[in-house]
């Protein structure tokens, strides 16, 4: 999203800066193979689907669930074979 920040003076616009963003914080445990799942669906969808649109929604939702449990659990050694599987990616499209 371009978010701008603007100064005005006697209601005319006199300066438009982009807004200063700061970025997300790195990932934890960025070698994780959950990462690298969830950013793959979010770019590329579904692999089976017909239609990158056919599953847009869902696929979203999986990639939103994917990172929401890597931020709670990457690193930790009992989420590992989940988290961290070589299959993951393939196992969240099914």
């Amino acid at each position: 999203l371009n978010s701008c920040l603007m100064a005005t003076c006697n209601d005319e616009t006199v300066l438009k800066l982009p807004a200063v963003t700061q970025p997300p914080p790195p990932p934890p445990f960025p070698y994780w193979r959950v990462w690298r799942a969830s950013s793959n669906l979010e770019e590329n969808g579904i692999s089976s689907a017909t239609s990158k649109e056919q599953y847009h929604s869902t696929t979203l939702q999986v990639v939103s669930i994917l990172r929401s449990w890597g931020h709670k659990w990457a690193g930790q050694p009992k989420w590992q074979s989940v988290l961290n599987k070589p299959s993951l990616e393939h196992e969240a499209e099914e």
